[in-house]
């Protein structure tokens, strides 16, 4: 049927319309050429005249605009893309970190040295790739640009652990601490609290999960109430980060259990003596997946 129809029109247009009749020979020979091999008859209704695709392109993790038809605009938002959405930060053994534990399958949780050169170099590699999960802590303090270690002021009373894979000596997770004690607390300005309303409370919880259903209670239960009190000293979990290949896969679990076990030398702090600092909706989950309580403490 396509192709009487297009034997008609070649009667419609005279000689004078050679461009318009080259289109339609064309069309009819391949039609025809295809005809013949197609097993049900079936017809190639799209031609491939080598024609490029000439349109710009937005990738929508990078957010990088690129030509679809460039080659090289392909290749630079391959490099971009891999560098943007998947950054590595690699730790290798040496004098700027302490081995806490090492596991069977070669990986190791280590604290860095961060008064160290070397230890305050990779601190601000790790820290760049957590600012683009979890946002920047307090820029004023933490540059997350490339500089040198002399740039990078650290607070003294931080604390840094990581998770190591071995192999790679790839960093897969990272925990900055800091210890709560009472003076560090009337120091900071830090106000520690138990979350009373669960993590329902939280707006980052409720704007990822869709809930709607919280009202805010009409009284909050009384600083004397025994199940309100806030054990000192807490560890401060400022920042908790996991590489996004290995999250739920126990990683921040041993992380932030190593971390307890050594944050107080000789002294391990239980999970009812930590607190987190503005927890994302997934920190929020994993706090409580971790404390075992709603009202897990939050500074």
């Amino acid at each position: 049927m396509i192709i009487k129809a297009l034997l008609r029109l070649l009667k419609y247009f005279p000689n004078r319309f050679g461009s318009v009749r080259a289109a339609i020979s064309t069309m009819l020979f391949v039609l025809l050429m295809n005809y013949g091999k197609s097993n049900h008859g079936t017809v190639q209704m799209k031609l491939d005249f080598g024609q490029k695709n000439f349109k710009y392109a937005r990738c929508e993790k990078c957010q990088m605009v690129y030509n679809l038809a460039d080659v090289e605009d392909q290749s630079a938002h391959t490099v971009f893309h891999a560098k943007y959405v998947a950054p590595k930060v690699k730790l290798p053994r040496g004098r700027h970190q302490q081995i806490l534990l090492e596991n069977f399958d070669g990986s190791r949780i280590v604290e860095l040295y961060i008064n160290n050169r070397s230890g305050a170099t990779h601190f601000s590699k790790i820290s760049s790739v957590m600012a683009r999960d979890l946002g920047h802590d307090n820029p004023e303090t933490v540059s997350t640009r490339e500089s040198s270690p002399a740039d990078l002021a650290v607070p003294g009373h931080w604390r840094v652990f990581a998770y190591v894979l071995d192999g790679s000596q790839l960093v897969v997770g990272c925990c900055v601490v800091e210890l709560l004690t009472a003076t560090l607390i009337t120091s900071q300005g830090y106000h520690v609290r138990r979350l009373s309303g669960g993590r329902k409370s939280l707006l980052s919880w409720r704007l990822l999960s869709q809930d709607q259903t919280y009202s805010q209670p009409s009284s909050l239960p009384s600083s004397s109430d025994a199940g309100t009190r806030v054990p000192l000293p807490l560890c401060g979990v400022r920042r908790l980060w996991v590489y996004a290949k290995y999250r739920r896969k126990g990683v921040a679990t041993r992380l932030l259990t190593c971390v307890l076990s050594n944050v107080i030398c000789g002294r391990p702090l239980p999970k009812s003596q930590v607190a987190f600092a503005e927890p994302t909706a997934c920190g929020a989950d994993f706090a409580v997946a971790f404390t075992g309580r709603e009202d897990f403490i939050t500074y």
